[in-house]
């Protein structure tokens, strides 16, 4: 495959077989409809809905020559009326992630433009506890930060959950790869290690702990079941994907 220009980082076409041992598995296909990765009424999933500092990354890329549409999920949490969320919202062809944190929203004012959404790109939000009622929002494309941001918000102890990953309220319509969730925060040096200059490296290795991780080891062809979390907190059960949706051997 030839290497495309992502804008941010360096080129990269197809490097499944990543670098220091790391391989890409597998991913997941979402229809931007019904489709669902869920674990359900949890008290074991990550929750961000918790006074403490997070960390975020995917990997991810939109439909063949189609941007990303409006309200675009990679993952969210709720329980009850609390919600936390990372999304995309649109403006024109670019793209920008946004979310909420315990309720409060966030939005990037970086613009990812077409040719980073329709190739296989990593994004990565942490959250930093500044101080009780403000948080701190960091936004990374491809390992660059890429974007500050500063919110208030409230403490909330939520401890059971309903945790999506790539659906919520609204679905992804592309593909996901290599979700890591941790309860704390990455560094900069973390996040560019993470991306490994395109070719990826493992979370459990890079990240200094992890909660949940998703390299979507399921064989191709896998519209229900399970996809399975590497640390084992909580497996993710599929809902609704329709072939030629579910796992998929598209790949960075």
């Amino acid at each position: 495959m030839l290497g495309i220009a992502n804008g941010i980082g360096t080129p990269f076409g197809d490097n499944s077989h990543g670098g220091g041992g790391f391989s890409f598995q597998q991913s997941i296909y979402y229809d931007g409809g019904a489709d669902q990765c869920e674990a359900a009424s949890s008290s074991t999933a990550w929750n961000p809905l918790v006074n403490g500092d997070l960390t975020f990354s995917c990997w991810a890329r939109s439909i063949d020559t189609k941007e990303f549409s409006n309200g675009d999920q990679l993952w969210h949490v709720v329980d009850g009326t609390d919600s936390s969320q990372v999304n995309f919202s649109i403006t024109g062809t670019d793209a920008y992630l946004e979310g909420r944190s315990r309720n409060v929203g966030f939005v990037s004012t970086y613009a990812i433009n077409s040719t980073t959404q329709r190739a296989w790109s990593m994004y990565s939000v942490t959250i930093v506890q500044q101080r009780r009622g403000a948080q701190e929002v960091k936004f990374y494309v491809n390992g660059a930060l890429v974007d500050t941001k500063t919110i208030s918000n409230t403490t909330l102890t939520n401890s059971s959950l309903d945790f999506s990953l790539g659906s919520g309220t609204d679905t992804l319509r592309g593909y996901l790869c290599e979700a890591a969730f941790s309860n704390y925060a990455a560094s900069d040096a973390e996040i560019l290690a993470l991306y490994n200059s395109g070719v990826g490296a493992d979370p459990t290795s890079v990240l200094a702990s992890a909660h949940s991780y998703y390299p979507v080891t399921e064989a191709a062809g896998q519209t229900s079941g399970t996809i399975a979390d590497a640390i084992g907190n909580a497996d993710l059960t599929m809902a609704n994907f329709s072939a030629p949706n579910g796992t998929s051997n598209e790949r960075p």
